[in-house]
């Protein structure tokens, strides 16, 4: 009990029907690594990360450590790769609970090199964000010397900037691939590849490489873009009514405060915000015991709070 009447509903078939599409694209001999960032969306990283594992998902991205602790409170002990998201400093006590770590820049790849645990490389390819820069490969070599560590290094993988275009993800897919083909050359196994979150394997499905991280997709997201039957995971968002206000014509409401034309009655239901819905004028109509309503406010107002009458 979270003592507030709004919740969201999922729809269970939904998500195991999005993952197993999902497992159809790209098929059996690429990885899956379910990204499973603020709470899974807001469906909840433990009961995704259930689901997730009893569809063959084959582990899990994404850089809050909180809802990875979720994924391994809900007995699910898959590979957790953990985005950059914590300084150096502290990668080496993350390692220790057993999560993938990143090596993004100098500090980083000392904090992995001296856990000697798994981790991953990011490469920056044009984001500008995180990343050794994918230009320079032979920086990269230089910066992992002779440490015998060298060898926990799972894999790489890139964030890419114009997702949606096919030209952008070309250009930055290739540069990718030739700074992972250097790296590669230090190593007597293949390093992992990944590139594909949602939009970049929409945009293009060749980049799925060895290992994908979608996200979006998982919960119906972009499938008409990329010619798939997805599902919505979302059910709704709902509420209970918990006032009935009488609001006569041309009284004064709401922030900043505009005037009602009109009389009317409105049912108030308590969601905002942080239940998804914008501040802005909403498009359609919400549900009263299955007949639709309007959803409304003073004209020209931006509530914090809609009312449902």
């Amino acid at each position: 009990m979270d003592g507030r009447d709004t919740w969201a509903e999922a729809d269970e078939q939904a998500l195991r029907h999005n993952m197993q599409v999902q497992r159809d694209t790209v098929g059996p001999g690429v990885k899956i690594n379910v990204c499973i960032k603020m709470n899974a969306y807001g469906f909840g990283a433990d009961w995704v990360a259930r689901i997730a594992a009893q569809e063959g998902i084959d582990g899990f991205a994404w850089c809050d450590a909180d809802d990875a602790a979720q994924v391994r409170g809900a007995g699910v002990d898959l590979p957790v790769l953990l985005y950059p998201g914590t300084h150096g400093a502290g990668l080496q006590v993350l390692a220790q609970h057993g999560f993938i770590n990143t090596a993004h820049d100098g500090l980083s790849l000392a904090a992995c090199l001296g856990s000697a645990r798994p981790f991953y490389l990011e490469l920056d390819c044009g984001l500008g964000r995180l990343g050794f820069p994918a230009q320079d490969p032979e920086a990269i070599l230089q910066a992992m010397g002779n440490n015998p560590a060298i060898c926990q290094l799972v894999g790489a993988y890139a964030h890419f900037d114009d997702q949606l275009d096919r030209v952008a993800v070309d250009r930055q897919g290739c540069l990718f691939q030739r700074c992972v083909d250097v790296l590669q050359g230090r190593f007597d196994r293949p390093l992992e590849r990944t590139v594909g979150a949602s939009r970049v394997l929409v945009t293009d499905a060749r980049w799925a490489l060895k290992a994908t991280n979608p996200s979006a997709l998982r919960y119906g997201l972009h499938g008409a873009l990329a010619g798939l039957t997805l599902h919505s995971v979302l059910v709704g968002v709902k509420g209970c009514v918990i006032a009935i206000r009488h609001i006569p014509r041309e009284s004064m409401s709401g922030y900043p405060v505009k005037t009602w034309s009109s009389g009317r009655v409105v049912a108030l239901v308590p969601a905002g915000y942080s239940d998804g819905l914008p501040r802005v004028q909403p498009q359609g109509p919400a549900l009263r015991r299955g007949h639709q309503v309007p959803v409304d406010w003073p004209r020209h107002a931006t509530p914090s709070t809609p009312c449902s009458t």
